[in-house]
């Protein structure tokens, strides 16, 4: 018998994304046992999982899961569903089948949606009325920016620059589970419409591309750029540290948070960096027409643009696609939100 730690412990059967660090346990050498892996009663209280023997089932936080009869373990048949995706013949069988939720999470279709100005204003609640009516006024003066459609930067486009002798890499598509296919294909025919992608055939540089979900369930797309990234040369710029943005403007009496929606994808590529930015899914090849998220040298790109947007701008810190205005009026504060919604630059593309 010997002590050992198990590692990054996952229990699919409830959420196969949550992971438990580190637990210790014995390894016994016995050919009696049944099990693969026996989870004592102090396991179980640590994690917070109940055994309900009245319902016949097993809960662990928000997810619930039959209690089956220990039989059905040792039949062959069982493995095989567990260890090989099924084959299923509709949707349906898909979102109520609790094996398949092992493999795949339900991920919503992408949505983009112009913003509701007025219900967002008079949502303030800890503003006065007046104060609201200000804020409305303001934004719906630059409504532009919250139609839901995307923008291009005008005054620069992004160029790639590899090291000497970096050799291109062309990766295989990542396996994308068949239910997702619909939703990952409306996802890229989108992106072509933005003009964020555009299809694409033959080419030197590919990087493999899948689909995530967010957290409100939506859909997420995530480039693996690994291999490219490895190939950049960075011009720096350095981020600014939030904590000491903070620390300069003390005593601030209102203060409202920008965030620059898709900041990555108002960035144009310029023609030789689009053909190094290629994707490839198992719906088909495209390349980036604009700053894919996940490139190397697309925070530095993303910081400096902004810096330049609002230079002479005061009472204001940048991180990226996020704005922070601090104001010790309210006057004040609307008049600095009109000037940073001024300088936005917004040009269809």
């Amino acid at each position: 018998m010997s002590l050992v730690a198990l590692q990054k412990i996952r229990f699919p059967e409830f959420n196969r994304n949550i992971v438990i660090d580190e637990n210790p346990a014995l390894i016994v050498d016995s050919t009696n046992l049944c099990y693969d892996i026996i989870f004592g009663a102090n396991f179980l209280d640590k994690c917070g999982i109940t055994l309900d023997y009245e319902n016949h089932q097993v809960q662990w936080m928000e997810y619930t899961i039959p209690l089956y009869n220990a039989s059905k373990f040792f039949l062959s048949n069982y493995y095989t569903s567990i260890l090989a995706p099924p084959e299923l013949e509709s949707e349906h069988d898909f979102i109520d089948n609790p094996v398949v939720d092992t493999f795949a999470t339900r991920i919503l279709d992408v949505e983009y949606k112009q913003a509701n100005i007025h219900n967002f204003a008079f949502n303030q609640h800890h503003l006065l009325l007046d104060q609201c009516q200000d804020l409305f006024n303001i934004l719906n003066k630059h409504k532009k920016l919250f139609d839901g459609s995307l923008g291009v930067y005008p005054h620069k486009k992004v160029h790639i620059v590899l090291k000497p002798g970096a050799k291109p890499m062309h990766h295989r598509a990542y396996p994308v589970p068949y239910v997702h296919h619909q939703t990952f294909k409306k996802k890229l025919d989108h992106m072509v419409k933005l003009g964020i992608l555009a299809p694409c055939g033959a080419s030197e540089w590919v990087s493999p591309a899948f689909i995530i979900p967010k957290k409100d369930g939506h859909i997420r797309q995530i480039t693996d750029l690994c291999s490219l990234n490895k190939a950049i040369i960075c011009k720096q710029c350095p981020l600014r540290i939030i904590t000491d943005m903070l620390d300069r403007i003390s005593g601030y009496k209102f203060f409202t948070k920008l965030d620059i929606s898709m900041q990555c994808y108002t960035f144009e590529l310029d023609e030789p960096s689009k053909e190094l930015c290629v994707i490839v899914t198992p719906l088909g090849k495209y390349k980036y027409k604009c700053l894919p998220m996940g490139l190397k040298c697309a925070p530095d790109f993303a910081q400096q643009v902004m810096e330049e947007v609002l230079q002479d701008v005061n009472n204001i810190g940048i991180y990226l696609d996020n704005i922070g205005a601090f104001s010790f009026t309210w006057e004040h504060h609307m008049l600095l939100l009109d000037k940073i919604h001024h300088r936005l630059p917004v040009v269809s593309p």
